[in-house]
């Protein structure tokens, strides 16, 4: 019963690595978008990434579902180290190593939330410039213009 319930936990620690890579590829895609400044693009990707989103949700409860399944069975806590308590030497380290890729995928994405959060104060900040240049620019227009029908 262990080794089934840990091979589900794996099975499920997996799906959620690959859904988590579906919302890692639109991080990217959000990056290079913001990058290659075409804002008018990122309507659709961030529809895609609602969608994925919500897909690595799901996956994120039935791992947990999972770990927790495995954790009651074993009577301990549902986490790497209590669980490997219980497990021989190789059942832990695919364990681990499940895990380990698991959260390697959790840390790509805080990176590049990171970056894209960045990109987007940036953006943010470019844009406020530019009005406030037009902004000058149409002040400074409508007094030329003034002075111009003074003079006329």
């Amino acid at each position: 019963m262990i080794r089934e319930l840990l091979n589900d936990l794996i099975d499920k620690n997996q799906k959620q690595v690959e859904a988590l890579g579906e919302v890692l590829e639109v991080l990217k895609e959000e990056r290079d978008v913001l990058k290659a400044n075409k804002p008018e693009l990122l309507t659709g990707l961030l529809e895609k990434l609602q969608r994925v989103t919500a897909s690595a949700m799901l996956a994120e409860a039935q791992r947990a579902n999972a770990a927790q399944a495995l954790a009651d069975f074993l009577g301990c806590k549902p986490a790497v180290k209590d669980i490997c308590l219980h497990l021989d030497d190789q059942d832990c380290e695919r364990l681990k190593s499940s895990s380990a890729e698991l959260l390697k995928m959790v840390i790509s994405i805080k990176e590049i939330s990171y970056t894209l959060s960045r990109q987007a104060e940036e953006h943010r900040f470019l844009a406020e410039l530019i009005l406030e240049r037009l902004k000058f620019m149409n002040a400074s227009t409508r007094s030329e213009a003034l002075a111009i029908d003074k003079r006329a």
